[in-house]
């Protein structure tokens, strides 16, 4: 995989991305308390049940994210919180943990414009994702444990069934308008149904918190092969459990990833940062093995 990415001037220091999820989060907490350039995202008194939610101060308000564990939505949010203090606006500038996290957060963004025009009419019957187990258990906590009034739609984007899309839309009252809850662009019919219901909670969760100026970052699983890294997993095949379900994503990733390249065109390009601020965020991110990277768009 060709990477075009932020390349400080003092090119003498090489740093080595993090190999695993803990790795990662611990260089997090470096970039936080030594380095000082981004505030760590933390639990504190948000609401937690059913998904793990935690926050952080960015410019002009606060940013959610959320997932199925605690550590998972820390590093979505160290991510996000970087790619709005280095990109001042600029969608194409993806942060990861590694080049394939970074690829994976950005193929999935860059998806969303061809999501209309791939999904248009071809909705799956709810057969296709209701069996999967994660699937399952995050729509019944959007549902039943939650109680927003929302329904769930599955898509194709692919011919060949190698990526989906899956949007929850709240269920409006009569003239009411009919807005986005939750979506995400997945390897499986399932695994999109899965993340969509889980950006759903952790947007109902946020939303309690009754902030003005919040902003969200919802869940998908570019962070899967980072997170099962090192980690022995017991090989069930039906994916109840979190773990197992990470460790299929795991694999499924760079098929996906293949996928959404030849559907969005999405290649990398070099950038430099403009400014003191964003140089020093690039600077300190390098320095921790972090990736960053700028996309150019549109370019199917």
């Amino acid at each position: 995989m060709t990477t075009a990415q932020f390349i400080p001037t003092d090119e003498q220091t090489v740093v080595a991305a993090p190999r695993t999820l803990t790795e990662a989060l611990c260089r997090a907490a470096a970039l936080a308390e030594k380095v000082g350039v981004l505030a760590a995202p933390q639990p504190g008194e948000l609401p937690h049940p059913p998904a793990a939610l935690v926050c952080c101060p960015v410019a002009g308000g606060t940013l959610f994210a959320g997932a199925t564990q605690v550590d998972l939505a820390r590093l979505d949010a160290v991510c996000r919180a970087a790619e709005l203090r280095l990109g001042a606006g600029d969608p194409g500038v993806v942060v990861g943990a590694d080049p394939g996290h970074a690829w994976g957060r950005a193929l999935r963004r860059a998806a969303e414009p061809v999501l209309p025009s791939c999904s248009a009419g071809t909705e799956l019957p709810e057969e296709h994702w209701a069996q999967h187990p994660q699937a399952r258990h995050w729509w019944s906590a959007v549902t039943a444990r939650l109680g927003v009034r929302a329904r769930l739609n599955v898509y194709p984007l692919t011919p060949d069934g190698s990526a989906f899309h899956a949007v929850v839309r709240r269920c409006p009252a009569p003239g009411a308008p009919d807005w986005v809850l939750g979506r995400a662009v997945e390897a499986t019919a399932g695994d999109a149904a899965a993340f969509a219901a889980l950006a759903t909670t952790v947007h109902a969760l946020a939303v309690t918190h009754q902030l003005r100026d919040r902003q969200e970052s919802w869940p998908s699983a570019a962070a899967a092969p980072i997170a099962v890294a090192d980690v022995e997993l017991a090989g069930w095949e039906d994916e109840v459990g979190t773990a197992e379900w990470l460790g299929a994503l795991a694999g499924r990733e760079p098929a996906l990833q293949s996928a959404l390249r030849q559907l969005t065109g999405l290649r990398a390009e070099p950038w430099q940062p403009v400014g003191a601020d964003a140089e020093a965020v690039a600077e300190a991110l390098h320095g921790c093995g972090f990736t960053v990277l700028r996309f150019a768009p549109g370019t199917r």
